[in-house]
């Protein structure tokens, strides 16, 4: 009976890890790409803003463009959140794969 709730407990853990892991890898390059790709457009804004900003009768278009770096910053730190929470879930994972080892080596030493 024990050696059966061993085997039934790691097979869940190990359903439970492998789907998480894969989708985490999947969207980490996309997370990745679109940073870079808001890290450029902040960048291109900044340039704009510096232009602009010599002259002041362009006030309106500067607020704007500073209102879409906003935005862009916005994107990034969401982007940024979604990163992290990736990362927490590989790791809380990884504690389930490490637990479920322990577990396992427990039982075959008892």
């Amino acid at each position: 009976m024990r050696r059966f709730l061993t085997l039934f407990l790691a097979v869940v853990l190990t359903v439970i890890t492998a789907g998480s892991t894969k989708a985490f890898a999947q969207d980490t390059k996309a997370q990745e790409t679109k940073k870079a790709r808001l890290q450029k457009e902040i960048a291109l804004l900044d340039s704009q803003i510096k232009a602009i900003a010599t002259k002041s009768a362009n006030a309106v278009n500067q607020l704007a463009l500073i209102r879409k770096k906003v935005d862009a910053r916005k994107e990034l730190v969401a982007e940024s959140d979604k990163e992290i929470t990736g990362i927490s879930n590989s790791i809380s994972s990884k504690e389930k794969e490490i637990l479920r080892q322990a577990c396992a080596q427990l039982l075959q030493e008892s």
